[in-house]
């Protein structure tokens, strides 16, 4: 099997403490522009409305998470195991 994603696979592995780093930072900015729009929504009034849209981007990250979670957990299972 030709080394397709074993390179990045391994480096993930190997840097997963700045992995998750750069992820928590990805996370903190994507979080900050969603709270920036139910804030000017509740400023507005549209209660109804923020509460709609706070709840669906957060149902957007948790099932875009569980979808990387799941595709790596497969990934990672299909890996030949050598002794």
């Amino acid at each position: 099997m030709p080394f397709s994603s074993r390179p990045v696979l391994f480096l993930a592995i190997l840097n997963f403490k700045n992995l998750f780093e750069i992820y928590k930072i990805r996370f903190k900015t994507k979080y900050f522009f969603i709270i920036l729009v139910v804030l000017s929504l509740v400023l507005y009034g549209e209660y109804a409305l923020a509460k709609l849209i706070f709840i669906r981007s957060n149902l957007i990250i948790l099932f875009g998470r569980l979808a990387f979670f799941i595709g790596a957990i497969i990934l990672v299972s299909r890996l030949p195991f050598r002794r």
